[in-house]
C-alpha cells in the first residue's frame, strides 16, 4: 500500500473539460486548459489497452478490470483515467493504468469526499510511482457511481464527465488466476449473445468458434447454424417459393405479368445477406470488447482450453466460467455411400447450381421445409418417409401439412428407408432394400441432428455427455455436473432446438453468473413456427400430450377452419386448407394449454397469443376479446365448434 503525494509540479485545472465516450467521429480533437494544458481526446475505438490491475487496501487485495473509454494526452504524455476500487472508512483504492505516473483528481470527478474536512486537495496532479494507491480522506469517501453496473467518472469536472467502466472482483486476485472470467465455445446465436452480455457487464469475455467443412466441403463465417445454413436463409427460401401462389392471387386481382426465377440469383443474395451479418457478428463482439478466436476449442481441464487453427497452430487459455453452445450437425444415418453422393442443410442454402429432381430423405420440419421450398420453385421433389410427418408436432397438423404439400406438387414415399447410395456421373442413385428407387440430381439428408459434445475432449474436463446423441446433461440452471462448466442451446440435453431458446437461456445464464440475477430459463410454453408451404405456428401442449398428460375426458378442444381474404379470389386456393384449434382445461377455467394454427403468416399470428397463454388465459377472455377485421387471426377469437371423434367440420364462414 502506498500513500500517495502530491507533485510539486501539479497544475491547477483551470477549465472545464466535456469529455464522453459517445462521439461519433474517430479522430482525435484538441481541448485547452484541462490540467492547464492542451491535450487531446481518444474516441472509444482508440483506446488503449487497460490491463486488469491488483492492489492492496488495509491490508485486503482487490482486482479490478477497467475498460478506459478514451484517454487524455499532453505533448509529453498520455493520462488515463485513475480508477475508483474500493472506499472503505479510512480512503479510497486506486488502480491506475499501466506506465502511469502521476493521476489528476478534482471535485466531481473521480472520488467525491462526503466529508467537508477532506484532507485531499482537488484539482490537483498526484504522483505515484505504481499502479496503485491510496488517499487519506480523513472521512467516509464514496464513488461517484453513474449506473448501477459500476460506472465512475474520471479526470476531468464537467456536465458530461468523461466516463470509464470498472468492477470489483475476488478477492485475492482471481483476475490474474485466469486469462479470461467468461468463455464460450461457439459463436452461433445463444454463444454470441451470451458473450455480448458478459461483455457489457466488463467480464473479460472470448468466443471460440470454428466451423469444420461439411462432407460436401461447405463451411460458413461466425453466427452458427441459424444465420447461416438455417432459420435466415430457410426463411427467405420460403419467402421467395411462395411467388408462383401470389402471382396467382395478383393475377385475380388484376395484375398481368409471368415472373421466371433464378436460383443462382436467389442463392447469392441470400449468400451476401449472410457474409455482411457475419461481419456484423465480429463488429458487435469487438464493440463489447469480447475477443474473439477462430479457432477449433477443446477441452484441456475444466479451467483450459486449447484453441487450433485452421493451420494446426494451438495455444491454450483459461477461464474461470466456461459455457458451450456449439450445437449439432445433420446425421447422415452412415449409409453406404451417403457422404459421398448426398447433402444437407449445411450445403443447400450455398449450392449455386439448382438442385434439379429432388430426392428428401427424412420428416422432420427441417426435411419438410426445405422439401417445400424447392418444389415451389419448380423442381421435381419426392419425401422419403420412414414413418410418420412432424413427429412430436400436433397430429392434425402434420397430417394437414402432408396434405397440403401433396396437392401441391410433392411426392411421398411412405414407409420406406434408403440401403445405399452410388454416384452414376451428375447424379445419385439411391436404393431401397438394395433395389434401385430412383435417380436424382440432388439428394438431401434430413433425417435429424447429433450434437457435437464428442468433439470437444469434455473427458478431460469431467464433464458428463451422451455419446449416442452427442449432448450434454444439465441442469435446471443449464449447469454440467462441473461447478464452472455449462451449457446452453442444441447441445443441452433435452432443451428445445431452436435460437430464441438458446438467445434468452444464454443471456440469463450470464445474469446468474454475474449480476447477481436468480432469475431461471422458463423453457415451458416456446412458441415456434414450421414453414412448410402453408406455415404451422404452435404453442403450449399438442394435442396428444395433452391427452397424455390430462387424459381425454377431462379436455375440451376448440377448432375450425378459416379462409384468408386475401386468397378469396384466387379460385386455385383450398377452401379448407387453414385450420386452427386450442386446448382447454376445464378443471381451471377452460385454461388454455395449446394453440395451434395452420396458415399464412402463422409465425407472426401465433406470437401475440403465446404471450397470453404464458399469461394464463382462458377461452372466456379470448372470447372477450373483439377481433380486428379482415384478418385471420380474429378467427382465434370466435372459435365455437368442439372437437368430437366422428363429427366432420365444416368449411370456413364469415366474410
Amino acid at each position: 500500500m502506498l500513500q500517495s503525494r502530491f507533485s510539486s509540479s501539479a497544475a491547477l485545472i483551470q477549465g472545464r473539460c466535456s469529455l464522453s465516450s459517445r462521439f461519433s467521429s474517430s479522430s482525435s480533437r484538441n481541448l485547452t486548459s484541462c490540467c492547464g494544458r492542451s491535450v487531446s481526446y481518444y474516441t472509444s475505438n482508440q483506446r488503449p489497452p487497460a490491463p486488469a490491475s491488483i492492489f492492496t487496501v488495509g491490508g485486503t487485495t482487490f482486482s479490478s478490470q477497467c475498460r478506459f473509454l478514451s484517454s487524455i494526452q499532453s505533448s509529453s504524455s498520455t493520462f488515463l483515467p485513475a480508477v475508483v476500487s474500493k472506499s472503505t472508512s479510512s480512503g479510497v483504492g486506486l488502480s491506475l493504468p499501466k506506465h502511469s505516473s502521476s493521476f489528476c483528481l478534482h471535485k466531481g470527478c473521480g472520488i467525491n469526499s462526503t466529508t467537508s474536512g477532506s484532507s485531499v486537495e482537488q484539482n490537483k496532479i498526484f504522483a505515484s510511482s505504481t499502479r496503485a494507491a491510496f488517499l487519506p480522506l480523513g472521512g467516509t469517501a464514496a464513488a461517484v457511481v453513474l449506473q448501477k453496473r459500476g460506472f465512475f467518472s474520471a479526470w476531468c469536472k464537467s456536465k458530461s464527465p468523461e466516463v470509464v467502466q470498472c468492477e470489483e472482483t475476488k478477492k485475492t486476485g482471481s483476475m490474474a488466476q485466469y486469462d479470461y472470467d467468461f468463455f464460450v465455445l461457439g459463436g452461433g446465436s445463444g454463444g454470441l449473445a451470451a458473450a455480448k452480455r458478459a461483455g457489457g457487464l466488463g467480464k473479460r469475455t472470448a468466443v471460440a468458434d470454428y466451423v469444420e467443412p461439411s462432407p460436401a466441403g461447405t463451411t460458413w463465417g461466425l453466427g452458427g447454424t441459424c444465420l447461416n445454413v438455417g432459420c435466415i436463409p430457410k426463411k427467405l427460401c420460403h419467402f421467395a417459393a411462395q411467388a408462383p401462389e401470389f402471382q396467382q392471387d395478383f393475377a385475380a386481382l388484376g395484375w398481368e405479368f409471368q415472373a421466371k426465377h433464378n436460383w443462382e440469383q436467389m442463392i447469392q443474395s441470400i449468400n451476401n445477406y449472410i457474409k455482411g451479418s457475419n461481419w456484423g457478428n465480429k463488429t458487435d463482439l469487438k464493440h463489447k470488447d469480447v475477443k474473439y478466436y477462430n479457432k477449433y476449442a477443446t477441452f484441456v481441464d475444466a479451467h483450459t482450453i486449447q484453441l487450433r487453427d485452421k493451420k494446426g497452430a494451438v495455444e491454450t487459455v483459461t477461464a474461470d466460467k466456461i459455457m458451450i453452445s456449439v450445437g449439432g450437425r445433420p446425421n447422415y444415418g452412415g449409409y453406404p455411400g451417403v457422404e459421398e453422393c448426398c447433402i444437407s442443410s449445411d450445403d443447400i442454402f450455398w449450392q449455386k447450381k439448382p438442385p434439379g429432381k429432388t430426392l428428401v430423405v427424412g420428416a422432420s420440419y427441417i426435411a419438410l421445409e426445405c422439401a417445400g421450398f424447392i418444389a415451389s420453385l419448380g423442381f421435381d421433389t419426392t419425401v422419403m418417409v420412414r414413418s410418420i410427418l412432424l413427429r412430436g408436432f400436433d397430429r392434425d397438423m402434420a397430417d394437414m401439412i402432408g396434405g397440403y404439400m401433396q396437392d401441391h406438387g410433392v411426392k411421398f414415399a411412405n414407409g420406406m428407408v434408403p440401403s445405399k447410395f452410388e454416384k452414376n456421373g451428375d447424379k445419385t442413385k439411391v436404393f431401397v432394400n438394395d433395389e434401385e428407387f430412383g435417380e436424382y440430381d440432388t439428394v438431401l439428408m434430413a433425417i435429424g441432428r447429433t450434437g457435437l459434445a464428442t468433439k470437444l475432449n469434455l473427458e478431460a474436463a469431467g464433464v458428463n455427455f451422451d455419446a449416442k446423441n452427442g449432448k450434454i446433461p444439465v441442469d435446471s440452471l443449464d449447469k454440467t455436473n462441473v461447478d464452472n462448466i455449462f451449457a446452453i442451446g442444441d447441445i443441452a440435453l433435452g432443451r428445445l432446438e431452436l435460437t430464441p431458446v438458446a438467445i434468452q437461456s444464454g443471456r440469463l445464464l450470464v445474469d446468474r453468473l454475474f449480476d447477481n440475477s436468480k432469475k431461471p430459463m422458463d423453457y415451458q410454453n416456446v412458441a415456434t413456427t414450421v414453414f412448410t408451404p402453408i406455415e404451422f405456428g404452435t404453442v403450449g401442449l399438442s394435442e396428444d400430450d395433452a391427452i397424455a398428460q390430462y387424459g381425454k375426458d377431462n379436455l375440451t378442444i376448440y377448432h375450425g377452419y378459416f379462409h384468408p381474404l386475401e386468397w378469396r379470389c384466387n379460385h386455385e386456393r383450398p377452401k379448407a386448407a387453414c385450420y386452427m384449434k386450442y386446448i382447454c382445461d376445464p378443471a381451471k377455467g377452460d385454461k388454455i394449454i395449446g394453440m395451434h394454427v395452420l396458415g399464412p403468416n402463422s409465425g407472426e399470428m401465433i406470437q401475440g397469443f403465446a404471450v397470453a397463454l404464458k399469461c394464463g388465459m382462458t377461452r372466456e377472455m379470448l372470447n372477450d376479446t373483439v377481433g380486428i377485421h379482415p384478418t385471420c387471426a380474429e378467427s382465434m377469437c370466435d372459435l365455437q365448434e368442439v372437437k368430437k371423434e366422428g363429427i366432420v367440420l365444416d368449411g370456413p364462414a364469415g366474410c
